[in-house]
Parts: structure tokens; sequence; C-alpha cells
């Protein structure tokens, strides 16, 4: 239907459906939403390196222990084929800020040996790193660098394992001679001299 005195313009929205009315209304409110929207990109975190302590030459069997702001992260075991190699060491590429710790642990052959590194990683801080040193296995949120004063471990093992030694060399050797007193003690008192005390009779001539 044509309205009479209408604007030709007006007249053929007049004749357009309603759905596609609804959806030209759709339309403008969804451009005007969008051109509302800004986006700001987002740099990626800077990569920090920091090294963990070297592993003596003669350790074929080590492993590194990882924390951060005193909380376990994860633990690596590795080895080496070559004991007469040179020092193994090794850096963590890490993204988080924290206090981190690295420690150093050679397992095979004995004695244990252990040492660690410690740094605070900050945002937009330099690089603690060492030359040479490879790059260990990615965790998420990982490790430490730049020796610092590490916290003392509670209870090395082996002084635990040598004391423990200690205590029953000593407990063995005590009850040894005290079970040595008591038989040698027992062994005399069960020796006895007897003596013949009856009277011998005068009519049986002596033996020759």
């Amino acid at each position: 239907m044509v309205l009479a005195g209408a604007h030709p313009a007006a007249a053929d929205m007049a004749a357009w459906p309603a759905w596609m009315l609804l959806l030209l209304l759709l339309l403008c409110v969804s451009e005007r939403g969008l051109a509302r929207c800004s986006v700001q990109p987002i740099a990626p975190p800077k990569l920090s390196k920091v090294s963990c302590p070297p592993i003596k030459a003669q350790s074929q069997m080590f492993s590194f222990l990882l924390l951060l702001n005193d909380s376990y992260v994860t633990k690596i075991h590795l080895s080496k084929s070559d004991s007469a190699g040179s020092l193994v060491s090794g850096h963590f590429e890490v993204t988080s800020s924290g206090a981190y710790v690295c420690r150093s642990e050679g397992i095979y052959p004995p004695p244990f040996t252990e040492d660690c590194r410690s740094t605070a990683v900050t945002e937009g801080g330099p690089e603690a790193t060492e030359e040479g040193t490879q790059p260990l296995p990615a965790t998420s949120g990982t490790v430490a660098s730049a020796r610092l004063h590490c916290p003392p471990p509670g209870l090395v093992p082996e002084v635990a394992m040598w004391a423990a030694c200690a205590l029953l060399l000593l407990y063995s050797v005590s009850v040894s001679c005290i079970a040595a007193v008591l038989w040698r003690k027992r062994r005399v008192e069960d020796c006895a001299v007897y003596m013949n005390t009856r009277r011998a009779d005068p009519k049986r001539p002596a033996k020759p």
C-alpha cells in the first residue's frame, strides 16, 4: 500500500517486509558496537635465562631440583656416559618473576654432592646467565641463577648415615664386652675343687 503525498523514499521503505527492516536495524547496532571497541596489542613476557650450578666432571648421574619462592617446581634426572668429560652446566628460560633456586645434585658415583644458586628475577630485570651453558628442559614458571647464599639443607644424608653407623658400632661393642664379662664370670663360678675328707682305715694296708 502506498500513502498519498508521502515521500517516494518513505514509500519504498514502507513497501519492504518487516524482517528486512529488523535486519538493517541489527546491522546498524552491531556496527556502532564495533566502533566503540579498541584492540590493544599485548607484548609477550621477556625470557630470562638463569643458570644452574655446574656438576663435577666425575658425576655420571645427576639431577636438578627447581624451586620458585621456596615451593617445589620440578626435578629432572640426567646422565652422561663419559665420566672424564668437562663440567656439566645448564640454564633455564623463565618468564615469571620471583625468587628462584636451582639445586644440583651429584648422585653417582659416591659421594653425594650438592650445590645451589638462587636469585630474584624481576620484571624487566637483566638476564642472569653464564657463558657456555646449555638450555635445560623447559618447565612452566621455573628456576634461578646468580650465586647467593642458598638456604642450608635440613640434614645431609651422608652425615646421618655416618652417625647411624657410629651408634650401631658403639652398641655392638658394648653388648660384646658385657657378654664376654658375664661368660667369664659364670665359667669361674662353675669350676670347683673337691677334696676327700674321709678318714683312712688303719687295718687296710696301704697300697704300694
